[in-house]
């Protein structure tokens, strides 16, 4: 890098703000052979990684850090959150290296910019990690070169006695200490003073917002205890305070921080500006509006809430619920108080508060008069009109009624009809309000929302009358996207207005044909809507057929059906733990129980199939089915399940009597030797060509006397379309989105837009016929929005039919505990400039996809504006979370789904599971504000077919050591799931890599893991050998005893802190094949469970990291039979291998799975028929 010269008349740096002759950086004779980071990662073995999504780890050991200038400066001083560049120098290490000398490594000088820093420990661990980040790769640091040791060891100190206080806090949290008991800990425990505390209390009042941010929402503020309160008043902190710089000089205008501008439309700018712009307090009481406890929903308890118009106050008064209690509030209330004493606060941290849909007051508030003669229906009265006090109450007017409850939110009411019975009634068809939603407090007060619940009220009881307007869809909907902020709402403060139901089982915005009036006395929408589903789900005996959601079941009929008496599957596997031998060499095994991380011992056996011979429906009204079994593959071994297609089953001589409530799905059923090709076609197909004996487990020809069984009646296909939709796929990676949507003959991608240049290369390789935009997606769409974009080749509105996207994630996840600064945020504004494309392009459908913590991202806010956004562009929007498992894939994949619908367009459902699958991995609900939202199969613990294993993927592989083959090899596929992989390609099985970085330990440490389910390193031996290069490795000692361990037992601890003393760094191990990290931390991590752990062939993958590494949290990435890792990867495509190594497996990690997607087309197809369910909107 090329050194600035800086001017002798200015003493101080224009970057730092030190003196220029303090602390000056001499690059001379500094290291020798001193490379750039980029040389230097290459030099380590490593591809270089241009994706953001999951940067490389590396270490960094005799490291200093500096600026332009040279000078050493140090993170807590708050340069790169201003804007200055820092750069780093020191010696480049593999992350297993835990060597802080300079032997190994390769030096390197000028390495960043660094973009943010980072520390790591204080959720329980027994270390602090420090560590930055730049645009290429990650760095956690080790031991400080000795000119640098100086200016970085006070910094180091207060990420310590940050530490100490959070752990102290965390354990005492429920005492609320004061700080008097918070200084006696320190003095006594610590040997630090208060002087010492309060010189760095800035820096530790950072560190514990920080960790309040993380926590979750049930949890209490530390920042709220009555001893961090006083620590926050001594100090004189301010809420959003930097660290001055030193002599207080205002930094020069050049370095200031650059901000960053994602290209969005007017709409989506105006929702999440409040979410991206720095927040200002303009006074103490100003809350952020964005934490976790802003968020809540007013209680309608507190003397706040019932000045509110809602629960019936003026509404006069601008006020906030006291439960909403901001984190900056807290701070700036600490601030600003005179009390000395600490122990006159109280916390209190109430439980949070949700309101289910309302119940009406009954209690009668006004006369009721009629105004004329009723109409007489079904021997009811019935009124257009009536007089309630001095309100004139007509059908079709919308009312305010009381809450059961005090504290409740007043409902509002649209009166269906009039009657008269036993008293003055009307039926009411309930509204709900945005807060009511997923939306929280991010809806619009004005905002109602239709519920499908109605009942009948006392007219009595009705409050007052209140406006309500029904919004239509604007008639050049698709025109006007991305022109102006829309929708324009001029609603005064007693008006509401509407256009969407809400299902809130299923977190589903759905448009609503709205009619003012029900032309049907005593009946209304609602009750309609009811009574199908009540129809729908009420099974119907008639004349021999049973009619139940819609189907018809008689004799001949096939059904899939849950057997009495559960099965499990066939690839149920048990922990072989075999006897220790040698017991002094395997000193880790004690700790291993029967838990399989990875196994389908949980996994249910699939639906049994059946041929109803018979009906009778018994006195006790229950409905029983004579049926004649069929025989699956999976029920009856492991090797038949492999062998044999999903589809195919077998005959048996079996008859056996179930009651209809074990009846899951028809299903269709035909005799051939072969019908993969027909099965394909339609849901629940299946074919039989031989017979099996359950009781003597023989395999037969069907006998020339048995009758033949298939099915007669119609078996529906899966719905053509005629024309494709054309696809703008955002973010496209290597395409597995759009790879899915495709193969399933759904959509023509016809423009991708990607800024990984060898991703989009990948891409365009495999899409020959698309237009590939290799450029960031917010220049893209800057273009799109100007007159020449025709020239560039960005597609014109009305042209693209939909759009799918999944932007990158690493802002969503939880790990980076700065998040919140600008590095995170340029990430996270990608869902912006997303947005922003549906808002301008308006396209008849939109698919989202991104991991399942997206939908507790800030507790939530940017799912609730994520929805308000599309809502507001008038969107229909249904979302989920789907497991890959479930749609046959053999890995552990969660990801959260959203798919939207243009106005008028019928809004497709999540797919329905086609796989079995582990039951502990089927926990698909996610969580917004203490509300639990769960897709539409919830329940089902079965399904159609059979679970996907790691034996189906890889079986077919012939056995390979930890070497990598370039070279094409000819084998063919053993399992259906391999003979799908490969269908329709020409190639033959290539590019068999793994990584070739490991080091020769992990490689023996790979080795001695024993080839049987469960083994990990638990059963490493503790031995020494040499290994290969000639290096000798060490056996593990243990000095130490656990304080829970009985007398005659052996050391079973290598580290101080078993005995409740603090960490000695000298007690560290290196060079062990039982790995000493792992035994250090053991019992606070579950025992590691996995680490170094080998699949099994009947299990499945674990999520996996983009890197597999044996030493990871996710450590099951070895082969079950050999001493080799595996790869990700993706359907072999014609153009993949113009994929490198790194490369490909970073595409594959970030896309969803393909047969994942491949699923949502057929949901798709059923409702793309392009038809306007109704006249109110132009077609988009």
């Amino acid at each position: 890098m090329k050194r600035k010269t800086r001017s002798s008349s200015n003493p101080f740096c224009t970057y730092c703000r030190q003196p220029t002759d303090r602390y000056e950086f001499k690059n001379e004779g500094c290291f020798s052979k001193s490379v750039e980071e980029t040389r230097a990662i290459i030099h380590l073995g490593h591809l270089l990684h241009v994706d953001l999504e999951d940067l490389p780890s590396f270490k960094i050991s005799n490291f200093t850090i500096y600026d332009q200038n040279g000078h050493y400066c140090t993170f807590d001083e708050g340069l790169i959150e201003r804007g200055v560049k820092l750069f780093a120098s020191g010696f480049i290490k593999n992350i297993q290296d835990n060597d802080p000398s300079t032997n190994t490594g390769v030096p390197s000088h000028d390495i960043g910019p660094i973009d943010e820093w980072f520390t790591a420990g204080f959720d329980g661990g027994a270390n602090i990690l420090v560590g930055f980040q730049t645009k290429i790769a990650g760095y956690y640091l080790m031991k400080p070169n000795y000119r640098y040791k100086d200016p970085y060891s006070p910094f180091f100190k207060k990420v310590e006695l940050s530490k100490v206080i959070l752990d102290y806090l965390i354990i005492k949290e429920w005492e609320n200490p004061s700080y008097k008991l918070l200084m006696q800990h320190l003095a006594l425990n610590h040997c630090v003073e208060e002087d010492y505390v309060l010189k760095n209390a800035h820096f530790v009042i950072n560190q514990i917002k920080e960790y309040d941010k993380s926590s979750r929402t049930e949890d209490q503020m530390l920042i709220s205890l009555a001893c961090v309160r006083r620590l926050i008043w001594l100090s004189k902190y301010s809420i959003r305070k930097i660290p001055r710089l030193k002599y207080g000089y205002k930094p020069p205008d050049n370095i200031h921080k650059k901000t960053f501008n994602a290209t969005t439309t007017k709409l989506v700018y105006n929702l999440f500006e409040k979410l991206f712009k720095n927040i200002k307090l303009k006074d103490k009481n100003e809350s952020c509006g964005v934490c976790r406890r802003c968020q809540r929903i007013d209680c309608g308890e507190c003397k706040n809430c019932k000045t509110m118009k809602k629960f019936g106050g003026t509404g006069k008064e601008n006020v906030r619920c006291k439960r909403k209690i901001c984190m900056a509030v807290v701070i700036s209330d600490s601030s600003d108080s005179s009390s000395s004493s600490d122990d006159s606060f109280t916390s209190t941290d109430p439980d949070y508060y949700y309101r289910k849909p309302n119940l009406f007051s009954y209690k009668i508030i006004h006369k009721v008069e009629f105004l004329e003669p009723p109409l007489i229906h079904k021997n009811k009265s019935y009124y257009s009109a009536v007089q309630v006090g001095t309100m004139i109450i007509e059908q079709g007017s919308f009312v305010v009624l009381n809450s059961e409850k005090v504290n409740e939110a007043q409902l509002i009411c649209r009166v269906e009809y009039i009657f008269r019975g036993e008293s003055d009634m009307f039926h009411a068809q309930l509204f709900g309000r945005g807060f009511e939603t997923v939306l929280g407090e991010t809806a619009d007060p004005r905002e109602l929302f239709v519920f499908d619940k109605c009942f009948d009220v006392p007219l009595g009881a009705i409050v007052s009358l209140t406006n309500v307007s029904y919004q239509k869809a604007h008639l050049n909907w698709s025109d006007i996207g991305g022109l102006y902020s829309e929708p324009t709402k001029s609603y005064c403060s007693s008006s509401f207005y509407f256009s969407k139901k809400y299902a809130h089982e299923f977190c589903t915005f759905s448009d609503y044909k709205y009619s003012p009036t029900d032309d049907v006395l005593g009946d209304c929408s609602s009750c309609r809507y009811n009574k199908a589903v009540d129809i729908k789900n009420t099974m119907n005996f008639k004349n021999g057929t049973v009619t139940w959601f819609n189907d018809e079941y008689k004799i001949g009929t096939f059904v899939l059906y849950v057997p009495e008496e559960k099965q499990k599957s066939c690839f149920e596997t048990r922990l072989i733990k075999k006897e220790c031998r040698y017991k002094e060499f395997q000193s880790e095994y004690y700790r291993k129980t029967n838990r399989l991380k990875g196994s389908n011992s949980d996994t249910e056996a699939t639906l049994a199939i059946g041929y109803i011979k018979n009906i009778v429906k018994t006195e006790s009204n229950q409905i029983i089915l004579t049926i004649h079994k069929f025989m699956r593959t999976d029920s009856i071994s492991r090797e038949v399940a492999y062998l044999q297609d999903w589809y195919h089953i077998y005959i048996t001589d079996e008859i056996s009597e179930i009651n209809f409530m074990q009846v899951y799905n028809k299903c269709y059923v035909v005799y051939s030797e072969s019908a993969q090709k027909w099965c394909s076609k339609g849901d629940n197909r299946f074919y039989y060509s031989k017979m099996y004996s359950p009781s003597t487990s023989d395999f037969m020809e069907i006998p020339n006397n048995f009758v033949i069984l298939e099915s007669s009646e119609y078996s529906p296909k899966h719905p053509k379309i005629e024309e494709k939709l054309n696809c703008l796929d955002l973010f496209s990676g290597a395409g597995g989105l759009s790879l899915g949507l495709s193969q399933a003959g759904l959509i023509n991608t016809k423009w991708a837009v990607e800024k990984d240049p060898n991703a989009c290369h990948a891409f365009q390789l495999n899409n020959p016929g698309c237009t590939t935009f290799n450029n960031d997606s917010n220049y893209i769409l800057s273009k799109a929005m100007t007159a020449n974009r025709e020239k560039l080749g960005i597609p014109d509105k009305k042209v693209v039919d939909i759009i799918i996207g999944g932007p990158p994630c690493q802002g969503f996840c939880s790990m980076n505990r700065f998040n919140q600064r600008m590095y995170s945020k340029l990430k996270n504004s990608l869902v912006v400039n997303l947005l922003s494309y549906v808002d301008y392009y308006r396209p008849k459908y939109f698919v989202f996809e991104n991991v399942m913590s997206f939908t507790s991202y800030m507790r939530g806010i940017v799912l609730k504006l994520f929805l308000k956004c599309l809502l507001d562009m008038d969107y229909q929007v249904t979302c989920g979370v789907l497991q890959a498992g479930h749609y046959g894939v053999p890995q552990n994949r969660k990801r959260f789904i959203l798919i939207a619908a243009a106005p008028g367009y019928k809004l497709p459902k999540l797919p329905v599971p086609r796989h079995v699958f582990d039951k502990r991995a089927t926990h698909l609900s996610f969580n917004v504000d203490n509300v639990r939202y769960q897709n539409i199969f919830q329940t089902l613990s079965s399904a159609p077919y059979r679970t996907i294993t790691v034996y189906d993927a890889i079986g077919d592989i012939p056995p390979m050591e930890q070497i990598n083959f370039y070279k094409n090899l000819d084998y063919k596929p053993i399992t259906e799931y391999q003979r799908r992989m490969r269908l329709n390609s020409t190639l033959l099985p290539n590019n068999h890599l793994t990584r070739d970085s490991m080091t020769p330990l992990t490689k023996t440490r790979i080795a001695f893991v024993p080839k049987i389910p469960g083994s990990d390193w638990r059963d490493l031996p503790n031995i020494s050998l040499n290994l290969k290069g000639g290096k000798r490795t060490n056996v593990l000692k243990y000095p130490y005893r656990y304080e829970t361990q009985n007398d005659g037992e052996p050391n079973r601890s290598v580290c101080k802190c078993s005995e409740s003393k603090k960490c000695d760094i000298k007690d560290r191990q290196e060079n062990t094949i039982i790995p000493w990290s792992c035994v250090h931390t053991a019992s606070k991590h579950n025992n590691w469970t996995g680490v170094y752990g080998r699949l099994e062939w009947d299990g499945y993958f674990s999520t996996t990291l983009t890197k597999p590494e044996p030493s990871s949290k996710q450590g099951r990435v070895s082969r079950p039979s050999m001493t080799r890792s595996f790869r990700q990867g993706q359907p072999p495509l014609e153009n993949n291998r113009a994929l490198k190594v790194r490369i490909r497996e970073d595409s594959c990690l970030h896309a969803v799975r393909t047969p994942c997607v491949g699923s949502m087309p057929k949901t798709l197809k059923q409702v793309n028929k392009l038809r306007r369910l109704y006249s109110g909107a132009s077609t988009p």
